[in-house]
Formats: structure tokens, C-alpha cells, sequence
């Protein structure tokens, strides 16, 4: 933009110079009449030199005079915009000592939004964790009903055998092992009331949980440390409650899957002893 205001004044510069210095021919100077066309020509040609060389030279110190004073005026403004700029660096200074206490103050909430963030992301998976509890709890509770509908259907046909033949067909050993099945059933659900219950405590503790959450957010610029570490020892806790309640599960059904094989071997050995009668 500035080469293009230079080069307008420029071409100004020139136009008046030249309007300023030229000359046009008279022709009615006073001149010999016997003077040849080609004379006149000739000094015309000449005066037309030594006016164009003129313009030349009033032309280059125009320009020199025009580049000079644009270049004064352009150190007058880079100056003016430098002490501009020098004045607000000081008053920004000011505000950023004037502030200081203030961001002290943001950096530590900006550290305790940070523990509860964290906190928050445990808590999440801790509910996940819980979640997925509950969903395999769900799954033994289906297959300790198949299994007591099993059993049950199991001491029908038993039952039913009992009155059909004579006492004392039944041989001691399975009528043991029938004995067994039936207290193991009974130790298999009295093993799931206290997991059920288990599970129950461990969902209020994370609603306690959930609670201390709240009040840490509303206690973040108190810089209450052992608060903090009080929440943590409770996620430890949480989490070692769910590795006792994982390794009962597993327990659990670990009795189920033999107690199943134990029903189908006693069910194989029930059908044997029918052959055998019937033979």
C-alpha cells in the first residue's frame, strides 16, 4: 500500500514539474524570414533536449525530497506505536502482580478438580466392576434354580421309587450320597443369601462413596489432604471387597459345576440299578 501511495505522488511530482518547465513553441518569435524549414527544426529538437534533461533532474529530487519525508514519517509512527506498546506492557505488568494471589489460587483448584476427576473415574469403574458383579450373581442365581428344580424333580422320581419297590433296593451308598447332595444344596443357598447380602453392603458403601464425592467438590478449596486420602482408603477397601466377593463367586461356582456332575453321575448310577431290576 505504501509503494503505491509513492508511486501516485511520484507520478504527481513529475506531471507538475513538467507542466512547471515546458514550454510551448512560439511561433510568432521574431525570426529571419530567410530561415530554412530544416534550421527551425533543428533548434526546436534541441530546446526539447535541454527541457526533457529539466525534467529529469527536478524530477529525482522530488523524489528524494518525497522518500525522505515518507521515511520521517514513518519513524515518527513506529515511535509513537512503540511507546504505545511500552505503556501497555507496564499496565499489563501491574495486573498480572495485582493477580497473582489469584492464580495461586486457580492453580490449586485447578489441583483439586484434577483428585476429583480421578476419584470420579475410580468411582465409575468401581460401579462398572459392581455392575458386572451383579450380572454374574443374576447368572448362578439362574443356575442354582435349574439345578434345585433338577433336585427336585430328582427326589420325585426317587420318591416315587420308594413307594413302587420294596425297602431296602436302594443300596446305603447312594442313599449317602443322596443325603450329601441335599446338604450341599442347603449350604449352596445359605452360601448365596450371605453373598446376596454382601453385594447389598457393598452398594451402600459406594453410595456413601458417591455422597463423599459430592462433598469433595463442595469442600475443593478447603486443601483437606486427609479428606482426600480418607476417600482413597475407602476405594481401597471397595476394591478388596470386590476381590473377596469375585473369589466367593468363583468358589461358588466351582460347588455348583460339581454338584451338577454329582447329580448326572447319581442320575446314571439311578438309571443302572433300573436295568438291573428290570433284568
Amino acid at each position: 500500500m505504501s509503494q503505491q501511495i509513492k508511486q501516485v505522488e511520484i507520478k504527481q511530482v513529475r506531471s507538475t514539474s513538467f507542466n512547471n518547465n515546458y514550454k510551448p513553441y512560439d511561433r510568432r518569435q521574431s525570426q529571419p524570414l530567410n530561415q530554412t524549414f530544416e534550421q527551425k527544426q533543428f533548434e526546436y529538437h534541441q530546446s526539447n533536449q535541454s527541457t526533457g534533461q529539466d525534467l529529469i533532474d527536478n524530477d529525482k529530487q522530488n523524489q528524494m525530497l518525497q522518500v525522505l519525508e515518507q521515511q520521517i514519517n514513518i519513524n515518527q509512527y513506529l515511535e509513537q506505536q512503540v511507546n504505545t506498546l511500552q505503556q501497555q506492557l507496564i499496565k499489563q505488568q501491574k495486573i498480572i502482580e495485582q493477580q497473582s494471589d489469584i492464580s495461586h489460587v486457580l492453580e490449586q483448584l485447578n489441583v483439586y478438580k484434577e483428585i476429583v476427576e480421578q476419584l470420579e473415574f475410580r468411582l465409575k469403574d468401581i460401579l462398572k466392576e459392581n455392575e458386572e458383579l451383579n450380572q454374574f450373581n443374576q447368572k448362578q442365581q439362574q443356575k442354582i434354580y435349574y439345578l434345585e428344580e433338577e433336585i427336585r424333580k430328582y427326589q420325585q422320581i426317587i420318591d416315587e421309587k420308594i413307594h413302587e419297590q420294596v425297602k431296602g433296593v436302594m443300596s446305603p451308598d447312594v442313599q449317602r450320597k443322596m443325603k450329601r447332595l441335599i446338604e450341599e444344596n442347603a449350604i449352596l443357598k445359605q452360601s448365596n443369601k450371605q453373598m446376596e447380602d454382601e453385594v447389598n453392603e457393598l452398594r451402600k458403601s459406594l453410595e456413601q462413596f458417591k455422597e463423599s464425592i459430592q462433598t469433595l467438590h463442595l469442600h475443593s478449596n478447603t486443601q483437606d489432604n486427609n479428606y482426600v486420602a480418607e476417600l482413597e482408603n475407602q476405594i481401597q477397601y471397595l476394591q478388596e471387597m470386590q476381590q473377596i466377593d469375585q473369589l466367593k463367586m468363583q468358589a461358588l461356582e466351582e460347588k455348583l459345576n460339581l454338584l451338577q456332575k454329582e447329580n448326572y453321575r447319581l442320575q446314571d448310577n439311578l438309571k443302572s440299578k433300573r436295568k438291573q431290576y428290570q433284568s
